[in-house]
Order: structure tokens, then C-alpha cells, then sequence
């Protein structure tokens, strides 16, 4: 299944603006991020999300984490 965001702030976490554009996604990948007015307009998809107004962060993943126990337990193990 392909489904297009389209006419979305799309934020790259560049620092700049989110500029206005649309992203394709493939089943469970992003297929496509195009940039303007009328990005992946030509692209065929099962579903449109029309995303006017809204910021879409594509491709962001929690990398930040925390363990909850120390590294001490490593102690000994190496």
C-alpha cells in the first residue's frame, strides 16, 4: 500500500524552516520527500492524506535512551 502526505511542513530537523512538500510512503518506508506546491503530484497512491497546516517529521527515531542500570554490572564481563 502507498499512501502520500501531501502539502505538509515537512521538518528535517536541518535547523532551517520547514519548508512546505510531501512524502511518499512505500508499505512501511518512505518512499519519497519532494519539496513545493506540487511535490509527488503525479504519484499514484491508495491513499492522500492532505496534511495542509500540520508538520510531518519523516524518518525521526527515538535515539536518545536511557538505561536504567548502571554500567557496573558489566564489570567482569568482558
Amino acid at each position: 500500500m502507498r499512501t502520500l502526505i501531501r502539502d505538509a511542513q515537512v521538518f528535517d530537523g536541518s535547523g532551517e524552516a520547514a519548508p512546505l512538500g510531501s512524502v511518499l510512503v512505500d508499505q512501511d518506508r518512505i518512499a519519497a520527500v519532494a519539496y513545493g506546491d506540487d511535490a509527488l503530484a503525479g504519484v499514484a497512491a491508495d491513499r492522500v492524506i492532505d496534511a495542509a497546516g500540520k508538520t510531518l517529521m519523516p524518518g525521526m527515531v527515538e535515539a536518545d535512551a536511557h538505561s536504567r542500570r548502571s554500567p557496573a554490572h558489566l564489570i567482569g564481563q568482558c
